[in-house]
């Protein structure tokens, strides 16, 4: 097995963040009686009662140990013989561990030599064993120098990848790859011993950990080694060699092997299935069979000898040597020497030129390439099989006593590789095709030297993954390509790309393989518009700025350019950012048709919808009576009764709505000027009036509302006849048309009734211009009423400061008269109550004739600019 890790995933997952040692901590020590511990506190380590220093065999052991890291890693430690003020950065002994742990050890940023950085602490409990290799003392004291060194445990934040959180890949883990499980005869028993497998030295992980930090030794077995192993030992090793022409031997092995040569990989030296091994021990004690499985039951898991070898990523071993089982070995990229030795044996040199010697039995070498890649020749007693294909192969390789040959497309025996069936010849073909052109067709050529019915497929591995876009080759040959697939689009005009399309040709035994060059030349596409967005709103008289999103496959630079329309005119397009201005006082319904084009002829055209609505009618609320005849301006809601209401709308600027109340029939609604002074559209179940820049939505019903011009009436209605509203004689729709239709001589509704009256209320800060018997409501707000005629009543809000009243006559016109807490003033056409507090209000006289009315506390009166107002009605001043 192959370890998939990069070098930054093993070092998030082993490295303690910073920790490592600096160039002059590479020194250890034994402690031994009546060595000092200058940097511990006197209840630490060193003054346990059960600390002890390490005996002489123990010590042996740990110089073993740490000489496992030592050849690792370019720096060398060594060992100074400890006094009573001199010791080295790394040192052992014993204390007591009341965590159940063996040991622990410290590890830290690097720093000069002294504290206690590099100390490693075994717990006393085992001060009497033995530490010997192959055991778990022996391992704790491996894990502990890899503390000291700046790993961690695999499952402490950053963890590392869970599968290879184990004594496999590192020494640092806790998790044992299983148990080995052995039994021996005890009188007339049996007796069954699991224990859990050991580690003879770091492993894969490891060594990649500490050689990135450290870097690498280059003097560690750099001659020609053979590794022989021992058969069913227990334990894992790794292997880091650092140069010479290195081989492993198991040849004495009577168990399988699974040898694999990648730098980084695992073997599986020895592998005993735990199935073989019951079986194994159920013949050595053939009584004892249930109790066998028993204790195989309870050491789950059991360890299979499954990749317990590594090889280092800085290590090459060039050669293996196979037992007498049936062995599988892999080589790497260097020249290997693979022999199989007894037994079915499956051989795979890989890159590089191998060396594939089978030995007894039958034996297999398997090549990556199919049987047509490979010239066959005879060297003697050997074939050398040269692989033909370019770029990284499988080399030139040398098979002795080999039976098989196994191919990509198929097992060929060896008796067959030189003799018999001749491969087919494929020959490479071109092609030339246009963008967005008709689909090329045509002809793939082969022969065969047999005269073989030759069968033809696409390529679709290797270089050739995942094929070229829209080509199709077929079984006979023939081959079609569509050169408007969607992988084509974004060539420019005139550019050219080549496609390379492999392909077999099989005469059903063997195969050989060629190319099909297609050499397409791009085209012009013309640009795309976003269709998501296609219409927007606005409000009449006032601007809307709107975006057209384009692309263009090719990556031409786009123009956008928008014609004006009907109604309005179109100004920007810099990126497809337009600004739509509607005509003055145009309500209804736009078009804004934008092109775009891409400077080479291509172009993409859209219309976009405008709705051009009237403004806003929200500042105020008038609620009128029945026979309510009054005068309206500004923007707000107008509603009505079941009774007739006759409505002048006054020539100001803004927007009134009109309530469903007015589509029953039997209202008057007034209009300033001419009926051709005014345009008419269509808004769902209303009509907009407009006249620049006065807006009037009346609801529109059958029983019609008589709409009185200066120049006559109209009658607005819906005609079910000719299913569309009109205003007399003429229909209109949601495009805003000139109000051409004369006048059609309908009588005025009647009842109206002059002492009717109605109730206005402002919107905080809003202002409304007014006519007739009205009481008018405020808010805390500071807002304006314009009065043209009749009896207006202001609410008290109005004494709060911060108000304005617009009255149309001059001020030498009105009475002043006070009334209780008011004020009135009384003219020819209009009659105003007006609350008066401290704070004032302004009467806007015409002629910039401004007046403040407020409560004088001085005089105990109100005043209006200077002039005092009493009981008895007194003209105003000509000037304040």
């Amino acid at each position: 097995m192959l370890v998939d890790l990069s070098i930054a995933d093993i070092l998030q997952g082993l490295q303690i963040p910073g920790a490592s040692f600096s160039s002059e901590q590479f020194t250890f020590s034994i402690p031994v009686e009546g060595s000092t511990w200058p940097t511990y506190e006197l209840d630490s380590e060193p003054f346990s009662g059960s600390y002890s220093v390490v005996s002489q065999d123990q010590a042996t052991s740990f110089r073993l140990a740490l000489g496992l890291w030592d050849e690792l890693i370019a720096p060398d430690f060594s060992e100074i013989i400890e006094s009573a003020d001199t010791f080295g950065e790394v040192r052992v002994a014993f204390t007591e561990i009341d965590t159940g742990a063996a040991g622990y050890a410290y590890s830290g940023t690097p720093q000069a030599p002294g504290t206690a950085v590099g100390d490693i602490w075994i717990d006393s409990d085992t001060s009497g064993e033995e530490f010997i290799p192959g055991n778990q003392n022996f391992d704790t004291f491996i894990h502990e120098i890899g503390h000291t060194l700046g790993l961690k445990h695999p499952f402490e934040e950053q963890l590392l990848a869970p599968e290879y959180d184990s004594l496999n890949y590192t020494v640092m883990s806790y998790t044992s790859p299983g148990f080995f499980v052995s039994f021996a005869a005890d009188g007339q028993s049996v007796q069954a011993v699991a224990v859990p497998i050991s580690v003879n030295g770091p492993m894969v992980l490891d060594i990649a950990a500490v050689q990135e930090i450290y870097g690498a030794e280059t003097d560690t077995r750099t001659g020609d080694d053979i590794y022989v192993f021992v058969e069913t030992v227990p334990v894992v090793n790794s292997i880091y060699d650092a140069g010479g022409n290195d081989t492993i031997d198991v040849s004495n092995f009577t168990l399988p092997n699974i040898i694999d040569l990648r730098p980084g990989a695992y073997s599986s030296i020895g592998f005993f299935e735990e199935d073989a091994q019951r079986d194994y021990w159920k013949g050595q004690f053939p009584g004892f069979a249930s109790y066998i499985d028993g204790v195989f039951d309870a050491a789950a898991p059991v360890f299979e000898f499954a990749d317990n070898l590594g090889i280092a990523f800085t290590t090459i071993i060039e050669n293996a040597f196979g037992g007498m089982a049936a062995d599988s070995i892999l080589g790497n990229d260097a020249a290997n020497e693979l022999r199989g030795n007894a037994g079915n044996d499956t051989l795979e040199g890989g890159m590089g030129d191998d060396t594939l010697m089978g030995g007894d039995d039958e034996d297999t070498a398997v090549f990556s390439g199919n049987r047509s890649d490979y010239l066959v020749a005879q060297e003697g007693g050997a074939l050398r099989l040269t692989d033909q294909r370019s770029g990284d192969n499988d080399g030139s390789d040398l098979a002795e006593d080999i039976e098989i040959f196994r191919f990509a497309d198929g097992d060929v025996l060896a008796a067959e590789l030189l003799t018999g069936n001749q491969a087919p010849v494929a020959l490479p073909a071109t092609a030339n095709a246009t963008e967005d052109g008709p689909v090329v067709t045509g002809q793939l050529e082969a022969s065969d030297p047999d005269g073989d019915t030759l069968t033809f497929s696409p390529v679709l591995t290797g270089a050739f993954a995942p094929g070229v876009a829209g080509l199709e080759i077929f079984s006979d040959g023939s081959y079609s390509f569509d050169p408007s697939d969607p992988a084509y689009q974004s060539l420019a005009e005139g550019e050219m790309q080549e496609l390379l399309g492999g392909y077999f040709v099989s005469d059903g035994e063997l195969t050989d393989s060629s190319e099909l060059t297609i050499t397409i030349t791009g085209v012009n596409d013309a640009p795309v518009i976003d269709p998501a967005v296609l219409e927007f709103a606005t409000t009449a008289n006032t601007s809307a700025e709107f975006s057209v999103a384009a692309s263009d496959v090719d990556g031409d630079t786009l123009a956008y350019m928008a014609a004006d329309p009907d109604h309005g005119t179109v100004t920007g397009g810099t990126d497809g950012q337009f600004t739509y201005t509607p005509d003055q006082g145009y309500l209804g319904i736009d078009t804004v048709t934008v092109t775009v084009t891409d400077g080479h002829g291509g172009s993409a055209m859209q219309s976009y919808v405008v709705t051009v609505n009237p403004p806003s009618a929200t500042d105020w609320r008038l609620f009128a009576s029945d026979g309510f005849m009054g005068e309206i301006g500004g923007s707000g809601q107008v509603f009505g009764t079941a009774g007739l209401q006759d409505i002048a709308v006054l020539d100001v600027a803004g927007s009134i709505a009109f309530d469903p109340s007015f589509n029953k029939g039997g209202d008057i609604v007034r209009l300033a000027g001419n009926a051709g002074d005014w345009q008419v559209a269509q808004s769902g179940s209303a009509a907009i009036f407009s006249d620049g820049d006065t807006f009037v939505q009346i609801p529109v019903g059958t029983a019609g509302i008589a709409v009185l011009f200066d120049d006559g009436v109209r009658t607005l209605l819906f005609d079910q006849g000719a299913a569309s509203m009109k205003i007399g004689a003429q229909s209109f729709a949601n495009e805003a048309v000139q109000i051409t239709a004369p006048t059609d001589e309908t009588p005025l509704p009647t009842g109206a009734d002059p002492q009717a009256s109605a109730r206005l209320f402002l919107g905080q800060g809003q202002s409304a211009s007014v006519g007739g018997n009205l009481d008018v409501f405020g808010t805390s707000g500071a807002e304006q009423v314009t009065v043209t005629k009749g009896d207006i009543t202001l609410d008290g809000s109005f004494n709060k400061g911060g108000d304005t009243l617009v009255l149309g006559e001059q001020a030498p016109d009105f009475l002043a008269s006070r009334s209780g807490s008011s004020v009135l003033l009384d003219s020819d056409l209009s009659d105003v109550l007006i609350p008066v507090g401290t704070a004032g209000m302004t009467l806007s006289f015409p002629a910039e004739d401004d007046r403040t009315l407020l409560f004088n506390t001085i005089l105990g009166n109100p005043t209006i600019g200077s002039q005092e107002i009493d009981t008895t009605p007194t003209a105003l001043a000509a000037f304040g």
